[in-house]
């Protein structure tokens, strides 16, 4: 019984040295600082830790920020209209020849390598948003799917290119090519 009384002592007392530790936000002056104690007063003050090193990284500063505005705008709308108009007609004549059971496509480029070539990696990058737009899925796993080449080539005109899309069969071999010429800007 003894020990009973004792244990029922100590959680009392336990409970009233744990809640004297905790900051009342009754009477604080302003709705402002209750709601940053109310965030920051989960436990009592003896366990609290005030730091002020920010939680992510500063700003970038000026310079980078303004290097990275995109200035002209009208000439990036026009490179992107061109290159759309052209990729859209080129699948447009390549759709006959896709499988239409949803089998997956999977597209490279035989440019110079997408990494060193900015006109494949232009037309890599339209070439798959319209295919998506289309319904078709795409696939980056090696031997999956149907696979599809595609590569951009200058002509002697200035502007002017071709841009072509080939199907291959499992053997690698070309079964059906579709070229399209495109004016892109430079």
């Amino acid at each position: 019984m003894v020990t009973n009384r004792f244990f029922l002592l100590l959680s009392t007392c336990t409970a009233l040295l744990t809640l004297s530790a905790c900051t009342t936000v009754d009477t604080v002056p302003n709705d402002t600082v209750r709601s940053t104690m109310l965030s920051t007063q989960s436990m009592g003050k003896g366990y609290r830790y005030q730091d002020s090193t920010p939680l992510s990284s500063p700003a970038p500063s000026s310079p980078w920020v303004k290097s990275a505005v995109i200035k002209d705008t009208e000439k990036m709308a026009t490179s992107t209209a061109a290159w759309q108009g052209a990729v859209y007609e080129l699948v447009a004549q390549l759709e006959p020849n896709l499988p239409k059971d949803g089998t997956p496509l999977n597209l490279t480029s035989t440019g110079a390598g997408l990494a060193a070539d900015v006109d494949n990696t232009a037309l890599d990058h339209y070439l798959r948003q319209s295919l998506i737009q289309r319904g078709y899925n795409l696939t980056t796993v090696p031997d999956a799917g149907l696979h599809l080449t595609h590569k951009v080539q200058k002509t002697k005109t200035p502007r002017t290119y071709n841009i072509s899309v080939t199907i291959l069969d499992a053997k690698g071999k070309p079964v059906h090519t579709e070229t399209v010429p495109a004016v892109l800007p430079e």
